[in-house]
């Protein structure tokens, strides 16, 4: 398993970029850093994003990536993972078409920008295997373990006490 750190802060300051990790060039887990550290060519491999939760500094490129790839005529969509009430805050949030537009709509229904999915234990991208797990943080927060034939990694997104 690749990972590459893109981020890791929660604030923004020169040379301090938000939570993201990109995994074998195709997955990444939260969104707060990809469109300000990924050439454009690396965005294109984009194929899954894992959110742990809805703040702002793990979302906020999800925006900035769906514009990306819209104008670069891009046609393959991006599945978010994530719980369903992250998922369902992201969209009557953030892709209401008043704070940013449906990207879930957009450039059609048919072949939207990006596709919904609620994770509800496991699931398997590419040699990949991820099981979602809750964290205490925000409501519906979650924490990912994600294993390959090598080895298992566990990002938690930001959290608290957590058994």
């Amino acid at each position: 398993m690749k990972i590459r750190i893109l981020g890791c802060d929660g604030g923004q300051l020169p040379g301090f970029s938000q939570v993201s990790f990109f995994i074998n060039d195709h997955l990444v887990l939260d969104a707060g850093a990809i469109t300000s550290t990924l050439s454009l060519k690396e965005q294109h491999k984009i194929g899954q994003i894992l959110i742990t939760h809805s703040h702002l500094d793990h979302i906020k490129d999800l925006c900035f990536l769906g514009e990306n790839l819209y104008l670069s005529g891009s046609h393959h969509s991006i599945t978010l993972f994530s719980s369903e009430a992250i998922l369902t805050d992201i969209k009557k949030n953030i892709f209401n078409g008043i704070i940013w537009p449906d990207l879930t709509k957009m450039p059609d229904r048919q072949n939207p920008i990006y596709v919904l999915r609620s994770i509800k234990k496991t699931l398997s991208i590419e040699n990949l295997r991820i099981k979602a797990i809750p964290a205490v943080h925000s409501h519906a927060s979650l924490s990912f373990i994600i294993s390959d034939a090598k080895g298992t990694v566990i990002i938690s997104g930001d959290t608290g006490a957590t058994d």
